[in-house]
Parts: C-alpha cells; structure tokens; sequence
C-alpha cells in the first residue's frame, strides 16, 4: 500500500510495518527480506539505506529508465550498486 498522493509505482508497504510500533520497527527493519526490492524512485539516499538493510540477501531489482536519460543511466545504477 502506497502513502495518499504516492505517483510511483514502488511498493511501500515497508512504510507501514515500521510504523505500527517500536517492536514491529525493531523486527521490521532487521528483516533483510523486506529490504531485498531498493526502491531507486526515492532517491539515492534510500535504495542505498534499501541495500544495506537488505544485507546479504539476494536482491530483486527492477529500473524503468525513461528514454530521455537512457544514455546516461548504465552510469547512475552502477554508482549506486558499487
């Protein structure tokens, strides 16, 4: 379920399980499977916090490149994987 107003097509149910309450936050955010799918529409910032949370689980990334900056796009994912 996405927050009202969210245009992205992520799914952020993450958002809610870590806002019921300090012991589902706890569980939820050491939960490496919740954070195998970086969401790359929020932001470097959080498909890097996505990667690290994630750990050493096997990741399921998707990316829509729109074409206007797919020239430039091999370069943006990489800096953001290695």
């Amino acid at each position: 379920m996405d927050p009202p107003g969210y245009q992205g097509t992520s799914r952020l149910g993450w958002i809610i399980v870590t806002h019921v309450c300090k012991t589902w936050r706890t569980v939820a955010l050491d939960y490496s499977r919740l954070w195998r799918h970086p969401c790359f529409e929020l932001g470097m910032r959080w498909a890097k916090e996505f990667l690290r949370r994630s750990k050493n689980t096997p990741l399921d990334i998707s990316i829509v490149v729109h074409p206007k900056y797919l020239p430039k796009a091999p370069e943006g994912v990489a800096s953001i994987l290695l």
